[in-house]
């Protein structure tokens, strides 16, 4: 069916033709009038003249013929405008339709679509020509002229939209995008890094607030031996005691001297039969002073063989009681209502990003928390806890060496190292070690690293299983007997609520949405880890 605008151009042409017609038909009347008044300016009778008489029927036949010529051209012209105006109705009817929401007059009731909408349809089931030249928010309306002429060529129309119509109507939208991008749900979160301390530690969920338990110091006989002198240096306390029969690492308690600071439990190296050394206070007065006495602590008791009728060995205990408090890590945010309720996705992220961060807290805290104010108490922060730094180890030692050498002091305290938590820095430095003809050391290790990747569960390094994380310190590690001397107590697991009850929410359309955990941490046994320090290479 022909468009209102070639109905319009058809109407005008028709006019042009009759009012050529009428002209040509005035310019012969013209030209007859005027040789009539000649012929009667010379005395002639044209009525008798045969010339006139022919020349009056040529003009009597042209004259027919432009009448019929002329009223054919007005019957085509009112069949024109009969088309203009029925066309002018019906978009007139569309327009009305349009406006109640109604369907296309006589489509069955499918929904009215606009030019723009038929030319986004044609040029969707034309995407896959558009996609090499549209980009990651959609094909610009800029490029559509050109794109169009590739796809549909010079067609006057397509889906019924004339082409004049399609190039007016991209020249005018050329700065927006005429094809609407896909958008995603919700938003993409920071980078999460992989939270692996809990892992290492045994959990029971409980329903108190606090845990109180009970700490074993030590289990031995009941007479201590006699200390002969103790001296100080520089933090490392000399002690003699005449054939004291300790091992290195032996567990001593000193006990009876005036000052203060030689009155504690350590772990000590033995230097002869006769001495050996132990880490005290480096401001501890220099020498000690009083009746001083040495027992060994991890002793198991005192049993030994026994004659018939003598008097058995007597066994003492020392024991702490420790309080483990429940805390609260938690952390919230305002979102409004209408936010909540309009971006579909966006309450499961803030949900996620909540609990992550009460999570990310809790794995740092197990380390770290100092146990003050609200605060647990960490594995690092226990002044029980051993120590090992890297400077005290063999000229040569790497670091690599260091974390070797903490293994043996949990074994040597009578304890399986179930895991050693290192610094992403560190672990890059240990992979780089080389050897003296440039290989790296540690590549093919298989057997000591146990797998190939640190960030998951099943690496390991000297045989022990390895964490590599940020929430510990780029100057320490911490190896130690995860499983059997440290327990969390789930109160409340990381959970969600939410809320609007109070009156500012309520009144300003806020919700409030709350991410917290309950928890608590008992060291049941401190001497099962080994804090380490890289502080200078072994001189």
């Amino acid at each position: 069916m022909p468009t209102v605008e070639e109905i319009q151009a058809e109407v005008v042409k028709s006019n042009e033709a009759v009012n050529l017609r009428l002209a040509e038909i005035k310019k012969e009347l013209d030209a007859n009038k005027t040789e009539l008044e000649a012929m009667k300016a010379k005395g002639e009778r044209p009525e008798a003249s045969a010339e006139h008489g022919k020349k009056m029927t040529e003009l009597e036949k042209s004259l027919d013929d432009n009448l019929k010529a002329i009223s054919q051209a007005q019957a085509e012209l009112v069949s024109l405008k009969g088309d203009l105006t029925k066309r002018w109705e019906q978009m007139d009817e569309m327009q009305k339709a349009m406006q109640r929401g109604l369907g296309m007059p006589g489509d069955g009731g499918e929904a009215y679509k606009t030019a723009g909408q038929r030319l986004i349809e044609v040029i969707e089931g034309k995407r896959e020509v558009f996609s090499a030249y549209g980009s990651n928010s959609g094909v610009r309306a800029a490029d559509l002229p050109q794109l169009a002429m590739k796809t549909f060529g010079n067609e006057p129309a397509f889906m019924g939209v004339p082409a004049a119509e399609v190039r007016k109507a991209l020249s005018t939208t050329a700065t927006t995008n005429l094809i609407p991008p896909l958008y995603l749900p919700g938003y993409m979160p920071l980078t999460r890094r992989s939270l692996r301390i809990r892992d290492l530690i045994p959990m029971v969920p409980i329903d108190r607030n606090r845990v109180v338990y009970i700490r074993q110091k030590g289990f031995t006989g009941v007479t201590p031996a006699a200390v002969t002198s103790i001296t100080q240096t520089g933090g490392l306390a000399t002690i003699t005691q005449t054939a004291h029969g300790y091992d290195d690492h032996d567990r001593i308690l000193i006990a009876g001297a005036n000052q203060a600071g030689y009155n504690i439990a350590g772990y000590i190296k033995v230097l002869t039969a006769n001495t050996y050394t132990m880490a005290v206070a480096s401001g501890t007065v220099s020498p000690a002073t009083g009746t001083i006495t040495a027992t060994r602590m991890n002793n198991y008791g005192s049993s030994d063989f026994v004659a018939e009728g003598a008097t058995k060995p007597e066994a003492q205990m020392f024991f702490e009681e420790r309080t483990a408090n429940v805390q609260v890590i938690a952390n919230f945010m305002k979102m409004t209502r209408q936010l909540d309720a309009d971006m579909p996705g966006l309450r499961q992220g803030v949900d996620s990003d909540l609990i992550y961060g009460v999570l990310r807290k809790e794995d740092i805290a197990l380390l770290y928390a100092t146990g003050a104010g609200s605060q647990i108490s960490g594995i690092l922060t226990d002044p029980d806890i051993q120590a090992y730094k890297w400077s005290a180890g063999a000229h040569g030692d790497t670091k690599t060496d260091a974390i070797r050498r903490s293994r043996t002091l949990l074994e040597l305290a009578d304890f399986e190292a179930s895991g050693v938590v290192i610094h992403p820095t560190v672990w890059e430095g240990i992979e780089l070690e080389k050897s003296t003809t440039n290989e790296y050391i540690w590549v093919d290790s298989q057997a000591s690293m146990g797998g190939l990747n640190p960030y998951a569960a099943g690496q390991a390094l000297w045989r022990m299983p390895l964490v590599v994380t940020r929430a510990i310190k780029a100057d320490t590690w911490l190896a130690g007997d995860f499983a059997r001397a440290a327990t969390i107590y789930d109160r409340e697991q990381a959970n969600v609520r939410f809320a609007d009850q109070n009156e500012a929410d309520f009144i300003n359309n806020l919700v409030t949405v709350l991410a917290e955990e309950r928890l608590g941490l008992a060291v049941r046994r401190p001497e099962a880890f080994v804090a380490g320090t890289f502080d200078n290479a072994p001189a």
